[in-house]
């Protein structure tokens, strides 16, 4: 994809709504819903934004519930609008290791970053489950989970210089559950847990600070024994069934492999088009989409931190059937898409809505 041309004066006009009033790159930034029963005319009416969109070289994303919206952006909208090349399919052939990603961002000193993230991962493949159910005490468990990630994650990144999905269930599932288990032998040459402490405290690839080692250290040995059976077992639960998705077929595949595109080629001009659609991928559509919409909504507002240059051309998050992909990231993100200059933009049919609502997944 070569360069990509882009209106940059946010009071230029994208679309003439009549004689005297027109609908502005600023405009955009304020976002644009539509509403409507299946049949109603969202999309004949989106297509007009979306081709205002394509014509001033935004950069985007596209979340794709129906099949049928991938060919309507690659092989509709964006020839037509002289933007073929700017498309980039994110199918079964892309990848994008998110644990691999973060860490290139974070480092071992922002693992707490890391380990946000993986909450996010865990509340969406929650919510999307068919038999997902709410806990009594929520809060309770998230905290829970939560710490045990914290204490969790720099072991591992200090021990092995990486961080995979695999890894962090066996540290977790494997970890001591009195301390008679962690001075056994037997539990020592077995454990993955043990081995991996071992690393981490006497040949690290990545050195933690000593206070933060010791934290863990001590979280390990005397916390983490002393939580009743019970409930340590519904920490483990917890954390390991909403990652052990990501162990397999698609989500491993696309999530946990090769990163062959990032959210930020966005910020060049690219349109990047979810070809996951939540009707055929199911499940794992609706975790996919909410998880890459996710980390597309921060990058877009990180780059408020980049030189003035990288900050330029506006972009789009354009949510098709937004029902299906709205996460808690959302109303963060609504409240500085103009700072960010971002558009966006979301269709709903409120049938379906009701249906997603009343229904777990």
């Amino acid at each position: 994809m070569g360069f990509v041309p882009f209106i940059s004066k946010l009071d230029a006009p994208l679309l003439k709504l009549d004689k005297l009033s027109v609908f502005t790159v600023t405009h955009s930034f304020g976002g644009t819903h539509f509403w409507g029963g299946i049949g109603g005319g969202k999309t004949s009416s989106a297509h007009i934004l979306a081709g205002a969109y394509l014509r001033a070289g935004f950069g985007g994303y596209v979340s794709a519930v129906k099949p049928g919206t991938i060919p309507q952006w690659k092989q509709g909208y964006a020839p037509k609008h002289g933007r073929a090349s700017s498309i980039i399919l994110l199918d079964e052939n892309e990848g994008f290791n998110f644990l691999r990603y973060e860490m290139a961002r974070s480092g071992i000193e922002g693992i707490g970053t890391v380990v946000e993230t993986l909450m996010r991962v865990i509340d969406m493949a929650r919510s999307a489950s068919a038999t997902a159910s709410k806990r009594g005490g929520e809060a309770f468990w998230d905290d829970s989970s939560r710490n045990c990630l914290r204490y969790t994650l720099p072991l591992l990144y200090s021990a092995t210089g990486t961080l995979t999905i695999p890894d962090i269930i066996r540290f977790i599932t494997t970890a001591p559950t009195s301390h008679q288990e962690a001075e056994s032998a037997e539990w020592q040459r077995n454990s993955f847990f043990f081995k991996i402490l071992k690393l981490a405290t006497g040949q690290p690839r990545v050195r933690m600070q000593v206070a933060a080692l010791q934290n863990a250290v001590e979280f390990w040995r005397n916390q983490w024994p002393a939580i009743p059976d019970k409930t340590r077992g519904n920490i483990v639960i917890t954390i390991t069934a909403a990652l052990d998705r990501f162990n397999h077929g698609r989500l491993k595949r696309f999530f946990c492999d090769k990163t062959t595109v990032v959210p930020e080629l966005a910020f060049t001009g690219a349109v990047l088009v979810d070809a996951k659609p939540t009707l055929t991928w199911n499940e794992d559509g609706i975790i996919a989409q909410q998880l890459f919409k996710f980390f597309f909504q921060r990058s877009v507002l990180s780059r408020n931190s980049l030189e003035e240059k990288h900050r330029q051309r506006p972009l789009f998050l354009w949510c098709d059937e937004a029902q299906e992909t709205v996460n808690s990231y959302d109303h963060e993100f609504l409240g500085l898409t103009r700072e960010s200059r971002c558009a966006f933009t979301a269709h709903t049919s409120p049938k379906l809505a009701a249906i997603r609502r009343a229904s777990p997944h």
